[in-house]
């Protein structure tokens, strides 16, 4: 069966993707002159004049000659003839398999006058098998201890192979183990972040009842104790909520998605701030109709409110009649959520270091409040996760703006999310 003699292109010619992509194949990751100096290596020990290098299911083949690595296509009729015969120190018994690769490798009308065949089968499930072929376009005999030599390079080289390759797994799994102390230190930081607010209040109004009991009526009595209650019971259930998430996770940042009321949420959220607002003598409200849907991780999104409205209690001022609103509208599949007051406001590169992890700064709220700094950085990350945005207004002095846009239907997150990978 003749053929159509193959393109031959040097290493140049092939983008550095495709050159880490064969490289790897033949072993050395994507370093293409240790690729070559084995290849020279193996032409050394043989004293063939050529050796032709091609794995399995791959488009193009490794080929040595005249001291310069090259890649030539791999056809199907080239696999079929390469692949058939076994290994062999001579091919003579493959004199038509042979007469064949005349036809089609570029040999400038030389003809291969000897030639033999390597296995070269590494014991990695992502390594294809593959085969040398070493040839000559003269005669030439292998004795029995040069192919004993060849048989020992080739097993060499596959044990460097698969050495490199487990010190590989273990420096990902190296890697892997930390981020995920890191994103472990990262969940830890939103526990308290999230828990902090709430527990300002139980303790300001549990002082209240422990020092000024004497001083209340019975009714101020039992609207603390029920405040207290209520919010105890929802910083319990806030609580329960991140732990079983952070055991589920395992530590990471997984989003799982699912369409839900957005209402759900802020409610949760209005209950656990509510004593803290009252604190400070600010209206803490909401104005989100029923039917405002949103596509993100509940887990998250939660999270993200609540640190945007403990920050926006946090620098209100004291009473003068201050107020935290949360607002809600969606629109072509996607939901707009807003975090709105009235407190102290920032400048500009207050605002432009907002998000950045390295810029982390905690600034005393109004009441003297501390934080960790890390609460908007979290945000971010949150929302981005959910494929999400979040942007913010503010003027010093005038409040502050925290704006969420985010997917309101399946829909619309598949077509994000269709439009990131593309």
């Amino acid at each position: 069966m003749l053929g159509i003699p193959l393109q031959v292109r040097d290493i140049e010619e092939i983008n550095k993707d495709q050159q880490c992509i064969y490289a790897r194949r033949i072993g050395l990751d994507f370093i293409v002159p240790y690729v070559k100096q084995y290849m020279q290596l193996g032409r050394k020990l043989s004293d063939h004049q050529h050796i032709l290098c091609a794995f399995a299911e791959e488009s193009l083949a490794w080929w040595y000659f005249d001291g310069n690595l090259r890649l030539i296509d791999l056809t199907p009729q080239l696999v079929d003839i390469l692949f058939s015969i076994p290994e062999q120190s001579q091919l003579d018994p493959y004199a038509e398999k042979v007469a064949e690769l005349n036809h089609i490798l570029p040999l400038n009308e030389q003809t291969i006058q000897s030639a033999s065949m390597m296995d070269i089968n590494v014991k990695l499930h992502h390594v294809r098998p593959a085969k040398a072929l070493l040839f000559s376009c003269r005669p030439h005999h292998i004795s029995d201890d040069v192919w004993r030599n060849l048989c020992q390079l080739r097993q060499d080289y596959i044990e460097l192979y698969e050495l490199r390759y487990q010190n590989q797994v273990f420096q990902e799994q190296v890697e892997e183990q930390e981020a995920l102390n890191f994103a472990k230190t990262k969940f830890l930081s939103i526990i308290a972040h999230d828990l902090r607010a709430p527990f300002h209040g139980l303790l300001g109004f549990s002082e209240v009842l422990a020092k000024e009991r004497d001083d209340l009526e019975e009714d101020s009595i039992q609207r603390i104790s029920d405040y207290l209650y209520d919010t105890a019971q929802s910083t319990y259930d806030l609580l329960e909520n991140l732990l079983n998430w952070a055991m589920a996770e395992n530590g990471r940042f997984s989003c799982h998605p699912i369409q839900f009321k957005l209402k759900e949420i802020t409610q949760i959220v209005i209950q656990v701030l509510n004593a803290v607002a009252m604190k400070k003598q600010i209206h803490l409200s909401q104005d989100i109709a029923e039917d405002v849907m949103v596509y993100a991780d509940m887990h998250m999104l939660t999270s993200v409110i609540q640190n945007l409205v403990s920050n926006a209690l946090k620098f209100s001022h004291i009473g003068k009649n201050a107020r935290v609103h949360i607002s809600a509208r969606t629109n072509n599949g996607i939901t707009y959520i807003e975090v709105h007051d009235q407190g102290l406001g920032m400048t500009q590169k207050q605002i432009d270091q907002l998000f950045q992890a390295h810029a982390v700064v905690s600034i005393k709220g109004t009441a003297g409040e501390k934080g960790t700094g890390l609460g908007l950085v979290l945000c971010k990350r949150f929302i981005d996760l959910n494929l999400g945005q979040i942007t913010v207004q503010s003027k010093e002095g005038q409040g502050t703006t925290f704006c969420i846009e985010l997917s309101s239907t399946p829909e619309s997150w598949q077509k994000k999310s269709a439009n990131i990978k593309t």
